[in-house]
This record gives C-alpha cells, sequence and structure tokens, in this order.
C-alpha cells in the first residue's frame, strides 16, 4: 500500500477572524498578495456581503476612502469587530476562515467584478 505523507506546512491562503477578535493572514496569502514575511504591513478591506467575501489589497494598489488596518510583524490586527460590524457578520460564530477563491483573477471574473490588484477569500 503506497504512503501518502502529509506536510505541516499549510499552502492554502486564506484569512481568519478568531475569538480574540483578531485578523489573521497566513504565510501563503502574504506570499501570494507579496506582503513581508516578518515585518508589519497595511491592507485595505473590503467585503463583499452578496459573494460573502472579503476582499483585500495593499492600499496602494487600491483607490479607497478607508484607513487601511495595520498589521503586526506576526501577521495579526486587533480589529476584527470591525470588519464583523461592517460585513454583519456575528461574533459568536468566531473563528472564521475566508478562503482565496481568485489569486489576482478575482477582478476579472464576471461575476466577481472587484478592481484591479485586489484578492477575494470566501467565507464558504
Amino acid at each position: 500500500m503506497p504512503l501518502e505523507w502529509i506536510s505541516a506546512v499549510n499552502e492554502t491562503a486564506y484569512i481568519s477572524l478568531d475569538k480574540q477578535r483578531r485578523i489573521y493572514v497566513n504565510s501563503a496569502a502574504r506570499s501570494l498578495i507579496g506582503l513581508p514575511s516578518n515585518a508589519p504591513f497595511k491592507l485595505a478591506i473590503g467585503y463583499d456581503a452578496e459573494a460573502q467575501c472579503l476582499v483585500v489589497a495593499k492600499p496602494e494598489k487600491v483607490k479607497t476612502d478607508t484607513q487601511p488596518f495595520k498589521f503586526d510583524k506576526r501577521a495579526y490586527n486587533k480589529a476584527a469587530s470591525r470588519v464583523l460590524e461592517s460585513a454583519g457578520l456575528d461574533g459568536r460564530e468566531l473563528p472564521l476562515r475566508f478562503y482565496l477563491i481568485g489569486d489576482g483573477e478575482a477582478s476579472k471574473q464576471p461575476h466577481l467584478a472587484y478592481p484591479q490588484g485586489t484578492y477575494a477569500f470566501s467565507l464558504s
């Protein structure tokens, strides 16, 4: 019977909102978006209620009238409450994990008409 080895590294890009009401961007997502691995960074975050998607981008890649979220060098931000509130999500359902659905291609898909330079992460 052949063995199938299991990697300890998760290569699936995701963003999570944890029980401590923090936003976390995993290493696969940081790498894909082009964010530093061990340094603070900023992200513009939006929410598409119809598609249940978080849409993120580097602040310099999109035009927005909102303040970007600041993440520490461990890729955490303490403002998940703002995301939950704006998105109409229930904090009692935490933790929530949003998985990447388009590595930059989300903006080109007709059913996901997001601005160029964005990355979409779906709750489902």
